[in-house]
């Protein structure tokens, strides 16, 4: 487990975070500064459980689709998080929070992930 919580200057991950491939679980919550994940985020293989609320981030790497051991989560409180067309949740997801992220519109990806059990989207914008 890594716990970078309430890290106020914290702008973003080093890579070698990701050569942490035994690593289950990340949190970087109130780390207000974070604005990016590094490109190399699906390198953690073992990653279950991810959480990055009330952080800056506004776009979750493409390699995040390769975290196929991923269950859970959470970008409460992202305000500027954004998805593209092509969004990169792992198939494995069963619990995605995106409650207060001032989202306009539900990600469209959302109904590709048949293992989802609990969704959040609470306090949106739709």
């Amino acid at each position: 487990m890594l716990h970078l919580r309430r890290c106020k200057n914290l702008e973003e991950l080093p890579n070698s975070i990701c050569n942490l491939t035994s690593l289950q679980f990340l949190r970087l919550t109130d780390c207000s500064k974070l604005e990016i994940l590094p490109d190399n985020l699906g390198n953690l293989k073992s990653l279950k459980k991810l959480s990055i609320d009330r952080t800056a981030i506004s776009q979750l790497p493409s390699t995040m689709m390769h975290l196929n051991e991923l269950y859970s989560l959470s970008c409460h409180g992202c305000r500027g998080l954004r998805f593209t067309h092509s969004s990169y949740f792992p198939c494995s997801l069963i619990y995605l929070y995106l409650s207060n992220c001032n989202l306009k519109e539900i990600p469209e990806d959302i109904c590709h992930l048949s293992s989802l059990e609990d969704l959040d989207l609470s306090g949106n914008d739709f």
